[in-house]
């Protein structure tokens, strides 16, 4: 048998590729309900994109649950997986988020706002005003993206996930909570 020799770039290709491919099947079995551009219009370092996100999702949390919202369970909770991109122009956040609560998209522009006053936030996947209204009368469930959206958004949204100092541009929501 003739074997030719792996070249290391070939191996980190294909590492990225089984990397890209399950993180893509990871995402699409949590349930996700949006996707998030938070845009930031200014410069921003991974720390302070961070603590943007993190009191963000606490905001949110605390005008949709009260005070005591961080001893809900996380299922109940605003949850999110997000990549950062493009640190130096143009730096924004992409992310898929599941919030359990139809009073989530009349919030969010609003609470970005005040948090990053040169942002901007872009939602897809919102439901519709017939969607919550059923919602609310228990005649239907909240509107989730269908796994075909999920793995189709997690292929755009991690397109740099590969790249140097991937600790960096990965944020899950759940490092902001305190258990």
């Amino acid at each position: 048998m003739n074997l030719k020799p792996l070249k290391v770039d070939q191996f980190a290709a294909e590492t990225r590729v089984k990397m890209m491919t399950e993180m893509v099947e990871w995402l699409a079995g949590m349930g996700f309900t949006h996707l998030a551009t938070f845009n930031f219009n200014a410069k921003a370092t991974p720390t302070s994109i961070r603590t943007a996100l993190k009191r963000f999702q606490w905001r949110m949390d605390r005008k949709l649950y009260g005070r005591s919202f961080h001893l809900l369970d996380h299922q109940k909770r605003t949850f999110f997986v997000g990549f950062i991109e493009h640190l130096h122009s143009n730096t924004h956040c992409h992310a898929l988020l599941r919030s359990p609560s139809p009073e989530f998209d009349a919030l969010a522009s609003d609470l970005w706002l005040k948090i990053v006053p040169s942002g901007q936030l872009y939602l897809q996947g919102t439901p519709s005003v017939e969607d919550l209204f059923l919602s609310e009368m228990g005649m239907s469930p909240p509107r989730t993206l269908n796994v075909g959206d999920i793995r189709r958004i997690a292929k755009y949204i991690t397109k740099e996930a590969h790249l140097p100092r991937q600790n960096e541009i990965f944020v899950l929501s759940t490092e902001f909570s305190p258990h």
